[in-house]
């Protein structure tokens, strides 16, 4: 008779990878990382001796499985609330399986209040065209973006208006590529400061969309017309 004899796991008092706040030992852990990243002078100065701060960007990277040191570089403090930077945003989305690149779509005159951008992509899926809300020049000098002390919006208005329209593309379409992580308010992108921006896994990947589409002859750029697009494939 053959007897099987069950061998009981080993108990181990390792904590799991990934779980920052999971118990005190991974508590302990982020925190020994945090103080060794507070004390780098290639963190932005907003986070250095800062171990708390650090924590949380460390916490938050964690649910958006992207390094450390990308949410430190984009996160920043807008008036006590943290806020990602655009091109953070855009490059998360551009690195999503469920969408294609995002493109712009414009109408009116440039240096005209009527002048107006909204994001667009493909949604994988069913192929359709999603498309976000306009932002206009005329918003911007409504909602005070444009007259904001240090603002973009004056020097820069069409990569202004390409940064507002992909936050809220973002937020209306895909809110759940960065449902994990702060919202983006919106006051960040108008003054812009300057901080390193892609993930490394969203660029390599934007990379090869972009080697894709040149071998398949479709353009690159920015939509720019006047009248609704109305032919996905074309994007």
């Amino acid at each position: 008779m053959t007897e099987h004899t069950q061998l009981a796991e080993p108990v181990t008092d390792q904590v799991p990878a990934g779980t920052p706040f999971a118990n005190e030992q991974s508590f302990e852990l982020t925190q020994r990382m945090a103080k060794a990243l507070s004390h780098s002078r290639l963190v932005p100065k907003a986070f250095q001796g800062e171990i708390a701060d650090c924590m949380i960007a460390i916490e938050i990277a964690h649910r958006l499985n992207v390094s450390p040191m990308s949410v430190l570089q984009n996160l920043h403090i807008i008036e006590g609330k943290p806020s990602f930077s655009a091109k953070f945003m855009i490059s998360a989305f551009n690195a999503s399986p469920d969408y294609g690149p995002m493109r712009y779509e414009w109408r009116g005159a440039e240096g005209q209040d009527d002048r107006g951008c909204r994001a667009m992509a493909i949604d994988k899926h069913t192929g359709d065209m999603l498309r976000g809300p306009w932002i206009t020049m005329e918003m911007a000098k409504a909602e005070g973006w444009f007259q904001k002390r240090g603002s973009k919006w004056q020097t820069m208005p069409e990569k202004m208006l390409m940064y507002r329209a992909a936050a809220w593309f973002i937020d209306t379409v895909a809110p759940e590529l960065l449902l994990a992580a702060p919202s983006m308010g919106g006051e960040i992108i108008d003054v812009e400061p300057i901080h390193i921006s892609d993930p490394k896994n969203a660029v390599s990947e934007t990379v090869a969309e972009i080697h894709k589409r040149r071998r398949e002859g479709k353009p690159l750029g920015p939509v720019t017309t006047d009248a609704p697009i109305e032919k996905p494939e074309e994007y």
